[in-house]
């Protein structure tokens, strides 16, 4: 019901225009003056990069860029199919814009809900954030670094510790976990053999931030620094 309910009134994608709340247009106008009763030009549309901890609670698209530009998305069609086993299988896939400052996400599968998430018992309060598909089920690793996005439900192997890596770029993070039965911290990455692929497998094997692990997560700008955030316990 939450992921339906983000899909339907905050979701944009490429091409879409967004119908404003009466609520969101009273602060666009209160936005367009500044103190000098100037234009302030800025735009809330479109998808940015992430800046803070709080950029990753909400509708999330999660680029990695080396010669192309790939976008995380759950395999749903054909052609993803010919190189990994499964519908709903978290994956990179290639995408048409070249370039990082103008790519959104173009369909649903393409955007992951961050939303933060404290284990029981916790003794302070972790940045721990779980990320949800449009079908409802969570990002997972497990010790052997298996990556899926099954599980209809948060537990330890669905809580992920973002690193916010500013020196490598705007919106540049990495994404670390430790499963249960695990001695090492294990970070999200892609597969090793992605020459010239249009999909690319990802997995958590690495205990190292290297160029593989290093993400850049885009939010969209309307909600970016906002502070109507949810937390979830297990």
């Amino acid at each position: 019901m939450e992921y339906q309910e983000a899909r339907e009134t905050k979701l944009s994608f490429k091409g879409s225009k967004r119908k404003s709340t009466k609520r969101e247009k009273k602060h666009k106008t209160k936005r367009k003056r500044d103190d000098n009763g100037a234009a302030n030009k800025g735009d809330d549309s479109g998808w940015v990069p992430v800046s803070s901890m709080s950029d990753l609670e909400g509708p999330l698209a999660i680029y990695f860029q080396d010669e192309c530009l790939y976008i995380l998305t759950l395999c749903a069609s054909a052609l993803e199919l010919q190189s990994l086993a499964s519908e709903g299988t978290p994956m990179f896939v290639k995408v048409d814009s070249a370039q990082l400052a103008d790519a959104e996400p173009s369909k649903v599968e393409q955007v992951f809900v961050g939303r933060k998430s404290i284990p029981a018992n916790a003794p302070s309060e972790p940045n721990y954030l779980s990320f949800r598909s449009c079908k409802t089920t969570y990002l997972s690793a497990d010790r052997s670094g298996q990556v899926t996005c099954s599980s209809v439900a948060i537990g330890s192997l669905e809580m992920w510790e973002p690193v916010l890596l500013p020196e490598k770029g705007k919106g540049a993070i990495a994404l670390k976990i430790t499963p249960p039965g695990s001695d090492k911290e294990q970070y999200l990455g892609i597969e090793a053999n992605k020459n010239s692929l249009d999909s690319v497998a990802v997995n958590a094997c690495s205990s190292s931030i290297e160029s593989e692990q290093i993400f850049i997560a885009k939010c969209q700008a309307h909600f970016k620094g906002g502070s109507n955030k949810r937390v979830y316990s297990t």
